[in-house]
């Protein structure tokens, strides 16, 4: 994989004094707070804290940040005690957590709806416009997450997760549901998935997704949605539920 310039995601590989990632997946992401220091993340992350770890709401009616897909408050968690604490917090799907330092990507990241979970240090959440083909059918949406600073952002994303630096001019073809984050320097579009009998017939629908470097991408095999499709109940045929539901009555 390295030879083609892919980087699998490990979570050992992604450890230092100020936090750790366990797990193989659904992963929980533990970091060290020192007295006075704080923590930001999604509401519902929470999984366990250290004795004298308070909590507050920060609530933030940025419209933009809302059409991000973030919701309108945010957790803050804070060590009050004059020793050092912990804090642990998990996503909200089964995911791996995904932890790129804003500076290595000259501080500006652009992401998926709700693929942001947490911050240690500054990163700003906003709201990344794109109305044109490319950002309604490239599979970001027209609303994506825009982060910016000079922290750590966490991101969740699903299944094997592969990221890849790619130099300049170097272009690479994505399906839409598996683009996670990509640096703002590279040049996101959209490719017709091939021929009319691709489009219908090769299960990719009508585009696939379109980067050229330089920048980094991080890429997931298993997005929420594709996870929530694959496990949803196939629709009941027409007259099957009447008939259960007279059976059950009787």
């Amino acid at each position: 994989m390295d030879k083609l310039g892919f980087s699998e995601y490990k979570a050992e590989a992604h450890e230092n004094s100020k936090w750790v990632i366990s797990g193989p997946d659904c992963q929980i992401l533990t970091v060290a707070l020192k007295p006075g220091e704080g923590f930001e993340c999604e509401p519902g992350s929470m999984m366990y804290m250290s004795h004298q770890t308070n909590t507050e709401i920060n609530c933030n009616s940025n419209l933009s940040r809302w059409c991000a897909g973030e919701a309108c408050c945010k957790l803050q968690f804070k060590n009050d005690n004059n020793k050092d604490g912990y804090l642990g917090v998990t996503p909200k799907f089964p995911a791996k957590i995904i932890p790129i330092s804003l500076p290595s990507v000259n501080k500006h990241l652009i992401t998926k709806r709700g693929a942001y979970m947490a911050a240690l240090g500054e990163a700003d959440v906003t709201c990344d416009l794109n109305c044109t083909s490319a950002g309604c059918c490239g599979g970001l949406g027209c609303f994506r997450q825009n982060i910016r600073g000079d922290g750590v952002a966490f991101l969740a994303a699903g299944g094997t997760i592969l990221t890849k630096k790619l130099l300049e001019g170097e272009k690479i073809r994505i399906d839409t549901d598996a683009i996670v984050a990509y640096e703002e320097s590279l040049k996101f579009g959209i490719k017709f998935a091939g021929n009319c009998c691709a489009i219908c017939f090769g299960g990719e629908g009508c585009f696939n997704t379109s980067v050229e470097g330089p920048g980094l991408v991080v890429l997931q095999s298993m997005s929420f949605e594709k996870f929530a499709a694959a496990v949803r109940p196939p629709p009941q045929q027409e007259g099957v539920g009447a008939e259960v539901a007279s059976e059950v009555a009787k």
